[in-house]
């Protein structure tokens, strides 16, 4: 009775202060994550101002949410949040991922939902996981009247797709699907295909472009007047070279931050790497930046690059670098390497128990990974922190990572463009299955994709994993693989837990994918028709529980 007499204080708008006292016997120990009453999700208990409120609803679908660390929901819309120092660095960064505002922050005792003490929102830590609590979904604005700009060929960086394909070849009716969708920004039409793919990313019409067909990119802007009028609207034209911005200033790029960025010399709040780009030029003490989109931040630095420096992962920050102009545009900054030819590996690298129970043994992975197998391209399964991987063996994510796999890239070697993951919907005993994806662009200029996975293998948990299961992600995955990659060259890897002949493999192979090399459940699938293979095989396990698989491609 004095749980509701309390609520009914606060909801009548009378001061709680009073009530501080009585709170705190309602709630004991479950001021923490380690909350005793939160034993089910239709009885959720809710701090708020003082006073604690019992609901049935449940204000947010932490099921949807990225990293929860071993799945862990410590209460409603609070999570335990996985790859917290080596990709989203705060809380203030892992919910904007997600739209929300950064409600609470805490450091957990050791993986799991108790509070050792409490952050602030935008504290950094030397922790790979920690408590977030996301409050209010944060609204993206938009023109209220719509208008259309458009560029000659699609966006190097397109974003991420935020509906499904609209078959159409019309603009005006891919751009009709687009305004009734409050979260498309821009889209991208491809008429020889039929196809029209909303997308999230906010275009300003300077961006750089890359040739794909006919498929060209067009982004809402605000109206002019006389637009609004009923005058018609202006094409903007994209007159920079990739990697140039205004005058003879042009800029090389790394695929991700450098160890030693410099002094700091100002910086700009934007998510617009052409704009930060234009900050560096006007300012003659500004040799380099750092610019990290999803802090919507851009710092200048005094620091002279060469393109052979260093590198960290710090979530999707990048440094770009002045460089001279030759003929009106800048190639990608790269190591010299043969013309259009890349290694590919794919390796589950066993982590519960070679980085966990036996360390030694995860040792002889990184060893094999960096002087033995010596990949290009990295599809790996059963890793808990790319982080760890880049220091030992200095490959950075280039995918984003989730269910433990992702894609990791030879430093400096490629330049990334879009990157994500989908739930493949195929989940197990062990937790949700994900395609990851990035892609790349080679330093020959040719452009792929590299989509990874690890499917279910185990039932349990209320969950049923069988080769019908996995045939249902092989369906879904396919569905993200043409979603995102439209035609361009594209790499599978994976661990499968499955039989070659199950219907999920060969679903790949007879739907445009041939696979090339394999071992037990570990496969390596390319998209026919863009590919030579030279050699493929089977490496040392290095006391992993599966062999690594590998091919030698080159494009066709």
């Amino acid at each position: 009775m004095a749980l509701f007499h309390l609520v009914a204080l606060g909801l009548a708008g009378i001061s709680t202060t009073a009530a501080v006292d009585a709170t705190s016997m309602v709630m004991n120990d479950t001021d923490t994550c380690g909350n005793k009453d939160l034993t089910t999700r239709s009885n959720v208990l809710i701090q708020r101002h003082g006073i604690v409120v019992h609901t049935g609803v449940d204000a947010c679908d932490e099921s949807l949410w990225p990293d929860k660390d071993h799945g862990l929901v410590c209460g409603d819309c609070k999570v335990l949040v996985d790859r917290f120092n080596s990709f989203y660095r705060t809380c203030s960064g892992y919910c904007s991922t997600i739209e929300r505002e950064c409600a609470g922050a805490w450091e957990e005792e050791n993986d799991n939902c108790d509070v050792k003490h409490a952050l602030k929102c935008d504290e950094v830590i030397d922790s790979s996981d920690a408590i977030c609590e996301c409050g209010a979904e944060v609204s993206v604005s938009l023109p209220t009247s719509t208008c259309w700009g458009e560029f000659d060929h699609v966006v190097e960086n397109e974003g991420v797709g935020v509906g499904l394909k609209v078959s159409t070849s019309s603009a005006d009716e891919c751009k009709k699907s687009c305004d009734g969708n409050d979260q498309c920004n821009s889209f991208t039409l491809c008429p020889e295909w039929n196809g029209c793919w909303m997308k999230d990313r906010a275009l300003t019409g300077g961006e750089a472009t890359k040739r794909n067909g006919a498929c060209k990119s067009f982004y809402k802007t605000a109206c002019s007047q006389s637009e609004m009028n009923g005058s018609p609207a202006p094409t903007p034209t994209n007159t920079a070279p990739s990697g140039q911005t205004s005058g003879s200033t042009c800029y090389g790029e790394f695929s991700s931050l450098v160890t030693d960025e410099g002094a700091g010399i100002g910086g700009i709040s934007t998510s617009s790497v052409v704009e930060c780009k234009a900050s560096c030029s006007r300012n003659a003490e500004c040799k380099s930046i750092s610019f990290c989109p999803q802090w919507n931040g851009c710092w200048m630095k005094d620091r002279v690059l060469t393109g052979g420096e260093a590198t960290k992962v710090v979530g999707s920050c990048q440094t770009y670098f002045k460089n001279s102009c030759v003929g009106g545009a800048t190639p990608t900054v790269a190591p010299a390497g043969s013309g259009g030819k890349i290694k590919v590996v794919s390796y589950n690298i066993f982590w519960w128990n070679a980085f966990g129970q036996n360390p030694w043994k995860g040792e002889h992975v990184t060893d094999n990974i960096k002087n033995t197998l010596q990949p290009d391209v990295l599809g790996l399964q059963e890793c808990d922190s790319p982080q760890l991987i880049q220091e030992r063996t200095g490959y950075v994510a280039a995918s984003e990572f989730a269910g433990a796999q992702g894609v990791v890239v030879k430093p400096g070697l490629f330049k990334i463009g879009q990157r994500g993951r989908k739930d493949i919907q195929a989940t197990g005993k062990w937790g949700p299955r994900y395609v990851t994806f990035v892609q790349l662009t080679h330093p020959s200029g040719r452009t792929f994709w590299h989509f990874n996975t690890h499917w279910c293998v185990h039932s349990g948990n209320g969950q049923t994993c069988d080769p019908n299961k996995r045939y249902i992600g092989a369906q879904n995955m396919l569905g993200v693989i043409h979603d995102k990659a439209q035609g361009a060259p594209v790499i599978i890897t994976g661990d499968f837990n499955a039989g070659m002949g199950e219907p999920g493999p060969q679903h790949f192979s007879k739907n445009g994918f041939k696979m090339i090399a394999h071992a037990w459940v570990d496969a390596i699938f390319v998209s026919e028709g863009h590919w030579k293979v030279g050699n493929t095989g089977t490496g040392d396990a290095a006391h992993s529980d599966h062999s690594p698989v590998f091919a030698e491609l080159e494009f066709a």
